[in-house]
C-alpha cells in the first residue's frame, strides 16, 4: 500500500473527498480571497460615485481702514453656497458603478468554478498517480516471486542462468519505475495542494476511488444548460448593462447644474442685509464636451454588444469540441473494459501456472505479462483522461472577459 511506503512515512496523511477538497479551496485560495477584495472595492466606488458637491462657506472683508483693522471694516459678508447637480447624473453614476459591484461578484463566481475544475484535475492526478504506486507495488511484488521460481527452476536445471538474469533486471526496471512513479506523485500532490491553496506539509489521499460513470444525457441540452449557467456570459451581459448605463450618464452632461446660495451682509454698523444666489451652469454643446462623451459611450457599448456575441459563439464551439472529447475518451475506457472483460486479469494466474508446468518459457511469460500491464495501466489511464475530459467540459463555458 502506498500509504505504508517509506517515501512519506515522515509525512502527515489526511484522508479528502473531492468534495471536501474544493470547499477547502474555495475558503481559502489566494485567487478567490483576491477576487472577494475586488467586490470591496467596486462597493468603495459606488459610495464615492454617490457623492455631493461640499457646500462653501466664504468671509468677506470690505473697506477696511488703515492699520488692517479687519473687524472695523465698513462691508461684511458672510456666505454660504451649495452647488446641485442635474437630479438624473447622481443616480446614473450610481447605477454605472453598482454595475461594478455585481461584475465583481460574478467575477469570483468565474473565479470558483475555475478553482474548483483545476482541485478536480489536480485530485484525479493524485488518484491516478496512487493506482500507478500501487500496481508497480503489486508487480514488483509479483516479480519477486517470479524471480524466487525462476531460480528454483536453475536450481533444478530446469532453465539457464540467462533467465535468472533477466527477471533480475525486470525486477530493477520496474523498482527504477517505482521510484520515478512516487517522484510524479509527490509532484501530483504539490499541484493539488496548490489548487487548495495549502503550504503545511500534510499529504492529501483521496477517499473517492477513480470511477468510470457513462453520460447518459443528451449533448444540445447539456450544451444548452452549459451556455445558461455560464458565469462568462453573465459578466458579459453585466457589461452591457453597465455601458447603457454610461450612456445614460453621458446623455446627461447635456443638461444643467445648478447652484444657490444665502449671504449676510453688513455694510455699515447699523444696517444688514440678507443675499440671496442662484447660478446655472449651461453646458455649451459646442465646445464639444457632452457629444464627445456621448460619443464614447455608445462605442463602448457596441462594442460589449458585438463581444457578447463573440464569447457566446465560442463558448458553443468550446462546448461542442469539449463535449466531443468526452465521447472519445469515454469509448476508449469501454474499450479497454472489454478487453480486461475477456479475461485478461486471469491471463497472468494462467501463464504463470504453465510456465510452472515448463508450458510457457520466459520470454512468452514476459510477453503475456507485458501485455496485462499494458492493458491495465492504460485502462487506468483512459478513466483519468475521461474524468479530465468532464472537467474541461464543465469549465469550457467559462471564458476570461477583458
Amino acid at each position: 500500500m502506498l500509504m505504508n511506503s517509506s517515501f512519506i512515512t515522515a509525512q502527515t496523511i489526511k484522508n479528502i473527498s473531492l468534495q471536501e477538497a474544493i470547499s477547502i479551496g474555495l475558503t481559502v485560495n489566494p485567487d478567490i480571497l483576491q477576487a472577494k477584495q475586488e467586490i470591496r472595492s467596486a462597493r468603495g466606488k459606488m459610495l464615492q460615485a454617490g457623492k455631493m458637491p461640499n457646500p462653501e462657506i466664504g468671509f468677506s472683508f470690505n473697506e477696511i481702514p488703515s492699520g488692517y483693522k479687519v473687524g472695523l471694516s465698513n462691508e461684511k459678508d458672510i456666505s454660504i453656497s451649495q452647488s446641485f447637480e442635474y437630479p438624473t447624473k447622481r443616480s446614473n453614476r450610481i447605477s454605472s458603478a453598482s454595475f461594478d459591484e455585481q461584475i465583481a461578484v460574478a467575477g469570483v463566481e468565474q473565479i470558483k468554478a475555475k478553482v474548483s475544475a483545476g482541485i478536480k484535475k489536480a485530485y484525479i492526478n493524485v488518484q491516478f498517480a496512487q493506482i500507478t504506486i500501487r500496481t508497480i507495488e503489486t508487480q514488483v511484488s509479483m516479480f519477486w516471486d517470479f524471480q524466487s521460481l525462476v531460480t528454483d527452476k536453475f536450481k533444478t536445471g530446469e532453465t539457464k542462468y540467462l533467465d535468472v538474469l533477466r527477471i533480475e533486471v525486470e525486477t530493477s526496471r520496474l523498482q527504477n519505475e517505482l521510484l520515478e512513479a512516487k517522484s510524479n506523485y509527490f509532484k501530483m500532490q504539490s499541484e493539488l495542494k496548490n489548487g487548495i491553496g495549502d503550504s503545511s506539509s500534510v499529504f492529501y489521499s483521496p477517499k473517492d476511488s477513480l470511477k468510470f460513470i457513462p453520460v447518459f444525457a443528451d449533448k444540445d441540452s447539456l450544451i444548452e444548460l452549459m451556455t445558461r449557467q455560464s458565469n462568462a456570459l453573465v459578466l458579459n451581459r453585466l457589461q452591457i448593462e453597465k455601458q447603457e448605463s454610461n450612456l445614460t450618464l453621458a446623455q446627461s452632461s447635456y443638461y444643467p447644474d445648478f447652484g444657490v446660495g444665502v449671504a449676510y451682509q453688513q455694510r455699515t454698523p447699523s444696517s444688514s442685509f440678507l443675499g440671496v444666489e442662484l447660478k446655472v451652469a449651461v453646458p455649451l454643446w459646442f465646445w464639444q464636451e457632452p457629444q464627445g462623451q456621448v460619443e464614447e459611450a455608445t462605442a463602448q457599448l457596441s462594442i460589449a454588444e458585438l463581444q457578447l456575441r463573440s464569447v457566446e459563439r465560442k463558448i458553443r464551439n468550446n462546448l461542442n469540441s469539449a463535449f466531443t472529447n468526452v465521447q472519445s475518451t469515454e469509448q476508449q475506457v469501454k474499450n479497454y473494459e472489454q478487453i480486461l472483460n475477456k479475461g485478461v486479469k486471469d491471463i497472468m494466474s494462467v501463464a504463470l501456472s504453465q510456465y510452472r508446468n515448463n508450458q510457457l518459457d520466459l520470454l512468452n511469460l514476459f510477453d503475456v505479462y507485458r501485455a496485462y500491464r499494458t492493458t491495465q495501466a492504460e485502462y487506468f489511464r483512459s478513466v483519468a483522461n475521461y474524468q479530465h475530459a468532464l472537467v474541461e467540459f464543465e469549465i469550457a463555458a467559462e471564458l476570461s472577459i477583458e
